[in-house]
């Protein structure tokens, strides 16, 4: 008889853990399903903003983009403009007036080292930041010279669709 009931309570408390582990599992997923989609309508105001605009200054950039980051857990914003080797020394000493004096489109080595991107037909730099403070590194970072990016902006320029990387 003990066994008998040690087997059946054992296996209630089991179905009710399960239960209660997919309900709050299920609640979390909704939860992040919301929030995700909360931050792709945030990102897709900050696009229309952009596209609404002939050229956006550094500045113009910050003020919009800064009260977005407010009370979400989003580590910064860019804008990533897609550099001809043409246009590299333009943007180059361009982010230079606006204030971003160290600026300079490059790339990381095998080391981790910033090393100045070499010679190609197209860059894709972090060129606006918001919050610049703390995220000082990535500024001018080329993000095709990242095989992870690279991808994930191939996939959504073939898709049309936000993607995010690890």
């Amino acid at each position: 008889l003990t066994v008998t009931l040690f087997w059946k309570l054992r296996h209630n408390a089991r179905d009710a853990f399960q239960t209660t582990f997919l309900q709050r599992a299920i609640s979390k997923a909704q939860n992040v399903s919301r929030e995700t989609g909360r931050q792709i309508d945030r990102l897709d105001g900050l696009r229309r903003f952009l596209d609404s605009r002939d050229s956006v200054e550094r500045h113009e950039f910050s003020q919009y983009a800064a009260p977005l980051l407010k009370g979400v857990p989003i580590r910064a914003l860019e804008w990533i403009p897609r550099v001809s080797r043409e246009e590299r020394l333009f943007y180059e000493s361009s982010a230079k007036q606006d204030g971003a004096a160290r600026f300079r489109i490059y790339e990381k080595d095998a080391d981790g080292r910033e090393v100045r991107s070499p010679d190609r037909d197209e860059y894709f730099p972090v060129f606006y930041l918001e919050p610049l403070e703390g995220n000082e590194l990535a500024l001018g970072f080329d993000l095709a010279s990242d095989p992870v990016r690279r991808a994930a902006m191939e996939k959504s320029r073939d898709t049309g669709l936000p993607v995010a990387t690890p």
